[in-house]
């Protein structure tokens, strides 16, 4: 239940219980301090804590019992608890005026806030060693696998082609030790030096059966751009290593 909820619910019981304590005040003991507490105040505590449809439901059955309890309990005309209840229903009004206006009051400080306060752009990250952890992540979620991500070096900008590159490199990798390699542990690291950046993707796992189609289509492009891609296997799994130059 949340804390809007609860509170609706002790000021609903705040009432209920103020309700009874003046029926039974009127019953039994004072029927001019129970007309007054019940028909008055009561009333007027319902339409301040309560919501319309709510204090309508619960208000209603209260007259009816308040009426019931003047006239029959202490034997009041009933012409004069009929203006008791009437005295009530404008309490009950009033109530529900302050509290709309209370309301509509936190609305508009609510939305006047919300306008003022600036909107943050979310931060657009390029493909690049950035963007290498959040593959890491999704990887380790869809396998339940380790796979740290090691940074070594002063990190600079790169250029978009060579950022793009070594992104989609890293995925394709990962989704080959993913589909096919049945690895115990994986490993990403990237290196930047003075001219070049390395990314390698070392993993442990099985060899037969893997298919580094994928990865090897981009060795094209990496020669392109002046770099090297290679696919190499290791005693017990396979390395997958990319060079770019910066320029």
């Amino acid at each position: 239940m949340s804390r809007e909820n609860e509170r609706h619910l002790v000021e609903a019981l705040v009432v209920l219980l103020a309700m009874v304590w003046s029926l039974v005040l009127v019953w039994n003991d004072d029927p001019s301090a129970g007309a007054f507490f019940g028909g008055y105040f009561v009333a007027g505590l319902a339409g301040v804590l309560l919501p319309a449809r709510v204090g309508v439901a619960m208000g209603v059955p209260y007259l009816i019992a308040l009426y019931a309890a003047q006239t029959r309990g202490a034997d009041r005309p009933a012409g004069s608890v009929l203006l008791i209840v009437l005295g009530a229903i404008a309490c009950f009004a009033i109530g529900g005026y302050v509290r709309s206006r209370h309301r509509g009051h936190d609305t508009d400080h609510t939305t006047t806030t919300a306008q003022e306060a600036p909107v943050l752009e979310p931060e657009i990250v390029p493909p690049g060693p950035r963007t290498l952890p959040l593959l890491a992540a999704e990887f380790e979620h869809d396998t339940s696998l380790p796979c740290p991500v090691a940074v070594s070096g002063q990190p600079v900008d790169l250029p978009e082609p060579v950022g793009e590159l070594l992104h989609l490199v890293a995925r394709e990798a990962l989704a080959d030790v993913r589909e096919h390699a049945r690895a115990q542990r994986v490993r990403v690291a990237v290196e930047h030096r003075a001219e070049e950046v390395r990314l390698t993707v070392q993993d442990h796992g099985e060899l037969t059966g893997r298919d580094p189609v994928h990865v090897a289509e981009l060795g094209q492009r990496a020669e392109n751009l002046g770099g090297a891609l290679e696919t190499t296997p290791t005693d017990d799994g396979q390395r997958v290593s990319l060079r770019l130059p910066l320029r």
